[in-house]
């Protein structure tokens, strides 16, 4: 078994030839434009500790097999598969929740869009950990920075468009007809 990361780099081209400086620049540059960008969540140590239950490692079966597994069987779980790189983001928000030095500090995480929509499908609104609503926590935390930015803009507009008065009675046009014009240039 072999643990996925979201990337990997191979240094072969499709024709098994080694790839020269200019075509593995080009490849680099290209990887490095299709990242996402990353927003900071604020874990702490219950949603850490949940979001870590949740989740099984992701890995390939055997190398060059397009078949993908988990280390849980996932039918006595309902977890979702996760690649490397969020395990570790989980791992060390985990490490850092349950340091004592830190004093119950949440943990700031660095999140691809794509980590938001995995963790959505994980976290359950009505999940609780002792006193704290871990699951409605998560649930807004992942909300917001998805679609804070068109929410708060929607309601801006609606707001605005609240404040103008539109006319309920449609305007008659002040301009004379086509039909009426064309009626007086045929009058004699």
């Amino acid at each position: 078994m072999i643990p996925l990361k979201r990337k990997t780099i191979y240094f072969m081209n499709d024709n098994d030839e080694s790839m020269d400086g200019k075509e593995f620049d080009s490849f680099l540059e290209h990887e490095e434009l299709s990242e996402e960008a990353e927003q900071v969540i604020l874990l702490t140590r219950n949603e850490a500790l949940f979001i870590d239950d949740s989740l099984s490692m992701l890995i390939e079966r055997e190398p060059h097999d397009e078949r993908m597994g988990t280390v849980r069987p996932m039918a006595h779980t309902a977890g979702l598969p996760a690649p490397v790189d969020l395990l570790e983001k989980i791992g060390k928000a985990i490490l850092f929740t349950t340091d004592p030095e830190n004093k119950g500090e949440p943990a700031e995480v660095a999140m691809s869009e794509t980590d938001l929509y995995m963790l959505r499908e994980i976290t359950h609104s009505y999940i609780r950990i002792g006193e704290e609503a871990v699951g409605f926590n998560l649930k807004r935390k992942i909300y917001t920075l998805l679609y804070s930015t068109e929410y708060e803009r929607d309601k801006t507009a609606k707001r605005l468009l609240s404040t103008v008065d539109i006319p309920t009675v449609p305007l008659e046009d002040e301009a004379p007809s086509t039909s009426t014009k064309m009626h007086k240039e045929t009058d004699i």
